[in-house]
């Protein structure tokens, strides 16, 4: 297994715990900015120790600083919103694959930006994809 597909599972069980908690958290009612707040800084927290850890230099392109930004806040609209479908009484089992066709826009992003190879493979496990979560939310 190569080392990407590695830290890939890795992160898949990464966010799946954290959404799964997300859901765990909603019962209790949490003022979703307060709660995504404190997880921010949480993960503010962490980076910075592995920043320090690895003793770089902070250094950031402007352009990468500018990317840096517009993703924090698609990051963020994709959290609160998440957060609020949850806390208005969606199901996880409806949500959460719902949210998980960010991989399908993710997808066509690369092939479309990056000229990444589409293949027969591929273009199946996106409708495959797409017909699972389908099949997941009724």
């Amino acid at each position: 297994m190569t080392t990407s597909i590695t830290l890939s599972l890795i992160a898949l069980f990464g966010f799946g715990l954290t959404n799964f908690f997300w859901k765990f958290a909603t019962p209790h009612k949490p003022y979703q900015p307060s709660y995504l707040m404190v997880q921010g800084a949480t993960y503010l927290t962490v980076m910075a120790l592995i920043h320090l850890y690895q003793k770089q230099p902070f250094t950031l392109t402007y352009k990468l600083s500018n990317i840096a930004i517009i993703t924090g806040i698609c990051a963020s609209t994709g959290a609160i919103c998440t957060f609020l479908a949850l806390s208005s009484g969606g199901e996880g089992s409806q949500v959460f694959p719902i949210v998980g066709l960010n991989m399908v826009v993710a997808t066509i992003l690369s092939i479309i930006f990056f000229k990444e190879p589409v293949s027969t493979q591929k273009m199946l496990g996106l409708i495959f994809g797409v017909v699972s979560i389908i099949f997941l939310t009724r």
